[in-house]
């Protein structure tokens, strides 16, 4: 079973750009690093190829500004080709087993259908690759990463976030 074992604390990597912290979630300011909790073991099946024009990162996150912040980040670091969801119920409806996809920011704490059951579900039907599922999140204590592990997440960030720590999170994972 992957485990979220190694933790990379990303302090050192400061910028102006960050994701903000969603209403529901603690609030952070500045001097709250965010951190980026890591599977050692996992390996993309992407090795060092580059990701294909059609490959996709999907976005399951239900705050607009939080959707706006990491397109925008993405962007930056040329990761144009991604699928915005508001909800785990439209992401597992509409996306669930397509072959192009890369990896999936999944928000823990939104209406409908929340990020755990969303991932219990995408790992329930997952049929070819195991595809990385990293959980956004302004809660990223012990006991929710204990709960992450169990539904089938990856890894988590935690927001905010900044451009720097996105970029060492998608190189470990792609």
């Amino acid at each position: 079973r992957n485990s979220l074992a190694a933790i990379l604390n990303v302090k050192e990597y400061r910028s102006s750009e960050s994701i903000p912290t969603s209403s529901e979630g603690s609030s952070c300011d500045d001097s709250t690093p965010g951190k980026i909790l890591k599977n050692t073991s996992f390996k993309s099946s992407l090795g060092d190829a580059n990701p294909s024009n059609t490959s996709k990162i999907i976005i399951v996150e239900d705050h607009k500004i939080n959707q706006m912040v990491l397109t925008k980040l993405l962007e930056k670091l040329n990761f144009k080709n991604y699928v915005v969801f508001n909800n785990g119920k439209e992401c597992v409806d509409n996306i669930l087993n397509q072959s192009n996809i890369l990896l999936i920011f999944m928000d823990l704490h939104m209406p409908i259908m929340d990020g755990y059951e969303a991932t219990k579900i995408w790992r329930e039907q997952e049929m070819d690759k195991r595809i990385p599922i990293i959980a956004l999140t302004a809660n990223a204590s012990a006991e929710n990463e204990s709960v992450c592990i169990n539904v089938g997440m990856d890894a988590m960030l935690s927001k905010p976030f900044r451009k720097q720590q996105l970029e060492i999170l998608l190189s470990a994972w792609l």
